[in-house]
């Protein structure tokens, strides 16, 4: 199977109170992320983390993305930038991209860490999905998303947990009807 999820910021108190995640503490959070990831994610489907799973990568935080199950392909994001290159020592993702086209069970879905307001075949049905805005009511960028495959896969509005394309639809379904 083939996984979404995009901004855990592992560690960070910043993003942690910037975004009022509802948990107690940082460390709190990041447990409730890794064990919810390692209870859905079998070590044989792939997650494509959209950018920011740490934020300063550090041991702490590599020891948190080293724990996490599954084939991990990394797509760059404003956090990741500065520590690519020890990113990439870790050898903890598969593969790294800035911005790609992948097929999940047929369907085209392009991936990049921030949100687009066009991407190729978008007027076919291809799919987009994003991160980088975590929870931030951006009613430009909903109301112009309202109608299009554009799905936000970050932990702020995916229930903390790595998504298939079918329940990120879903849930942005429902969250579009409210």
């Amino acid at each position: 199977m083939i996984y979404y999820i995009s901004d855990t910021h592992f560690r960070s108190t910043f993003i942690f109170k910037h975004c009022h995640r509802p948990f107690d503490n940082v460390k709190e959070c990041d447990d409730f992320i890794v064990k919810s990831w390692n209870e859905k994610i079998k070590d044989e489907d792939t997650v494509y983390v959209l950018g920011d799973l740490g934020c300063f990568y550090n041991e702490e935080e590599f020891s948190i993305i080293s724990q996490l199950k599954g084939r991990k392909i990394l797509i760059v994001g404003n956090h990741d930038v500065e520590y690519l290159d020890k990113i990439k020592e870790k050898q903890l993702f598969d593969d790294i991209h800035e911005l790609t086209c992948i097929k999940d069970e047929g369907r085209e879905v392009w991936l990049c860490h921030y949100p687009l307001f066009t991407w190729p075949n978008d007027h076919q049905g291809s799919y987009f999905v994003y991160g980088h805005i975590h929870n931030a009511p951006i009613t430009f960028l909903q109301a112009f998303y309202q109608n299009k495959n554009a799905f936000n896969a970050g932990v702020d509005v995916c229930d903390f947990t790595p998504h298939t394309l079918d329940e990120l639809k879903e849930l942005h379904f429902l969250q579009r009807k409210n």
